[in-house]
């Protein structure tokens, strides 16, 4: 599966584009008046303008998988104080990753996904990334949410057969629905995770659209 668009709302458009277009350095695909697209490898991430701030997202980044000391140097350089600097080892994927949070408390990731044959020795900065690997997705029905998503889309839950109430993944490594029950802690952090309002557009899975009022989201798929 590979996550084509990801639209997010936040409170300021113009704290988005200082921290992710100016410090991060991801590249600025379109704006306007209620809405700022960043070019994300074959991704692109909008932030849309809310009249009130909605809850907290997470989201995850693939990048070459030989740079995440460099990610971690450039997060350390550029963003010190949104980020611990710790490198995270996920041996049941294969992966690493390191986290840091954005002006409005959403969790960002990079993650380096060592089946991922893709090396690249150029200094890292938000130009390097892949594609976004990961949306987090919130409900209090977790395995009704997974249940609907992998039949819609003819998708498979990642690296296990076990059916979960408080998390699963689905999807692939250059893709994952994130499925997390509602007030379940997030991944390095205290956060409780809330359900806040996603749109999605996905290719290389079944064509169709899900939408789901629980989790408050909406994915649409292009089809293979």
């Amino acid at each position: 599966m590979r996550i084509r668009k990801v639209r997010l709302w936040c409170g300021d458009l113009a704290a988005a584009q200082a921290f992710y277009g100016e410090l991060i350095r991801l590249p600025v695909a379109s704006q306007s008046a209620d809405s700022l697209s960043f070019q994300t490898g074959e991704s692109e991430l909008t932030f849309c303008l809310a009249k009130t701030a909605p809850a907290e997202y997470h989201f995850a980044w693939n990048i070459p998988p030989n740079q995440i000391q460099s990610a971690r140097e450039f997060l350390m350089r550029m963003v010190p104080e949104a980020t611990d600097g710790v490198i995270h080892t996920f041996e049941s994927w294969n992966a690493e990753a390191i986290y840091f949070r954005d002006p409005f408390g959403n969790i960002a990731e990079f993650i380096a996904r060592h089946d991922l044959e893709v090396q690249d020795h150029e200094p890292f900065d938000g130009c390097a990334v892949l594609e976004i690997s990961e949306v987090g997705i919130v409900t209090s029905h977790v395995r009704s949410t997974v249940d609907r998503l992998v039949q819609t889309f003819e998708l498979d839950l990642f690296r296990t057969c076990d059916r979960s109430d408080d998390f699963q993944a689905v999807g692939d490594d250059h893709g994952l629905f994130i499925v997390v029950r509602e007030d379940r802690p997030w991944f390095s952090s205290e956060l409780k995770a809330r359900s806040t309002q996603v749109e999605m557009t996905i290719t290389g899975a079944k064509s169709g659209r899900f939408v789901s009022t629980d989790a408050r989201l909406t994915v649409t798929s292009l089809g293979m």
